[in-house]
């Protein structure tokens, strides 16, 4: 019976994992990722300090640019942002394609970041 109390943070999409699961996905396997933040490019590897630092640091209250990367996905898919607060809500903000194909392609999402640490997690959804 599956338990509907259980929340998972950050949220994520129930869907049963391979049969055997993939521990390392192939290199041509579809990816997303975020490429910078209001032009501060994002480490390869983020950590979310989220105590006294963070992986990009933010001194704007304008809206922001933020950019992503798919590789090995269809541009007809969706691809998301989830913004969320430390100590606060989220939402999801739908990026817009900018450039490139199946292979390589760059999307943004424009939207204004709450003061204080916020989270980003990029999601791309096949068609």
């Amino acid at each position: 019976m599956l338990d509907s109390s259980l929340r998972t943070f950050p949220e994520t999409i129930a869907v049963r994992p391979a049969s055997p699961p993939i521990l390392w996905p192939p290199a041509n396997a579809p990816t997303v990722r975020i490429v910078s933040v209001d032009a501060v490019d994002s480490p390869a590897d983020p950590t979310a300090p989220l105590a006294t630092s963070a992986d990009i640091a933010i001194q704007n209250n304008d809206p922001v640019e933020i950019i992503l990367e798919t590789r090995n996905f269809p541009i007809e898919g969706v691809v998301e942002v989830r913004v969320a607060a430390k100590f606060g809500n989220y939402s999801w903000q739908r990026a817009t394609n900018v450039s490139g194909n199946q292979t390589l392609a760059t999307w943004r999402v424009t939207t204004a970041l709450t003061k204080g640490f916020t989270t980003l997690q990029a999601r791309a959804t096949a068609p």
